[in-house]
C-alpha cells in the first residue's frame, strides 16, 4: 500500500514538471520569431509625390513558420513648433491588412508600398506592424521603421 503511494507521487510530480515544461516551451520559444538584420529598412526613393508607390528592401530571418497579418503605415515627422504644440505622431494608416507566410530562413523582400493621394507635404516613414499567431498560448506583435523619405 505505501509503495503505491509513493509510486502515485513520483508520477504525479513528474506529470506536473511537464506539463509545466511544456507550457514554458509553447509560451517563450522560439525566442525570437522574426528580425530585420538592416534597420532603419531602406527605401527606394528619398522622394515621392502623392500616388506614386515607394519600396523598401527588407533583409529578414524567420524562426517560425507560423502566418502573420501585415499592415503598413505612414508615420509623418512633427516639427518642432508641432511638439511644442503637443502634437503627436501623425500617422496614415492603410485598411489593408496583407495575409503573408514568408519562408523560414534568411531572405530578402522587396515590397511596395502606394502613398495616398491627397497626402500632405512633409517627411514621412513607412510603419511595418506584424502579427503573429505562433500557438494557442503565444501571440507577436512586432514593429519596423524605413527611413525617412519626402513627400511632395
Amino acid at each position: 500500500m505505501r509503495w503505491n503511494i509513493l509510486y502515485t507521487f513520483k508520477v504525479t510530480i513528474i506529470a506536473w514538471f511537464l506539463f509545466w515544461g511544456f507550457l514554458l516551451v509553447e509560451m517563450f520559444y522560439p525566442p525570437v520569431v522574426f528580425k530585420y538584420n538592416t534597420l532603419p529598412l531602406p527605401i527606394s526613393k528619398s522622394s515621392v509625390k502623392p500616388g506614386e508607390i515607394i519600396s523598401y528592401h527588407g533583409d529578414y530571418c524567420k524562426y517560425t513558420a507560423a502566418p502573420a497579418d501585415v499592415t503598413h503605415a505612414l508615420e509623418k515627422e512633427t516639427t518642432e513648433e508641432e511638439k511644442r504644440q503637443g502634437i503627436a505622431d501623425i500617422k496614415i494608416i492603410f485598411e489593408e491588412i496583407k495575409k503573408s507566410n514568408l519562408p523560414m530562413g534568411c531572405h530578402t523582400i522587396d515590397p511596395i508600398v502606394p502613398i495616398p493621394t491627397g497626402t500632405e507635404p512633409g517627411k514621412y516613414r513607412i510603419v511595418k506592424v506584424i502579427h503573429s499567431e505562433i500557438n494557442n498560448y503565444r501571440q507577436v506583435n512586432m514593429q519596423f521603421y524605413s527611413e525617412w523619405f519626402n513627400v511632395l
